[in-house]
């Protein structure tokens, strides 16, 4: 049943560990509500989503020292907090939602043309 994955990535494993919240009430008290998931786990991270002007949006990501402390967290989907019901989800990395990039230019045009011509007229005349 499910092996022990490999030591050392804590970077990929980050992800395991980060949830997003959504259908937050405008009117929710950021510390109130990091108090609610602190009883799954320890929180490594938490951010309250505003925009530009300040104004919250009714979305948070969490992120857990460990990851046992998710499923925890999961189960808080569809709860009614401050008469909204809460969207709780992995925080899955979508790598073709690139919006606002991270400046991560993954290789874009790297080995172009590449091996052009390369070989030709090998074995000439062998044999």
């Amino acid at each position: 049943g499910g092996g022990g994955g490999g030591g050392g990535s804590w970077a990929d494993a980050k992800n395991e560990r980060k949830i997003f919240v959504g259908g937050i009430a405008f009117s929710a008290d950021e510390a109130h509500f990091r108090s609610l998931f602190e009883q799954c786990g320890v929180i490594e991270d938490f951010v309250f989503m505003r925009d530009e002007n300040g104004s919250f949006k009714g979305v948070a990501f969490i992120t857990f020292a460990t990851k046992e402390a998710v499923p925890q967290a999961l189960e808080y989907d569809g709860d009614n907090y401050r008469g909204r019901e809460l969207k709780v989800a992995m925080a899955t990395v979508r790598e073709k939602d690139s919006k606002g990039g991270v400046g991560k230019g993954k290789d874009k045009g790297k080995g172009k043309g590449k091996d052009k011509g390369k070989g030709k007229g090998k074995d000439k005349g062998s044999g």
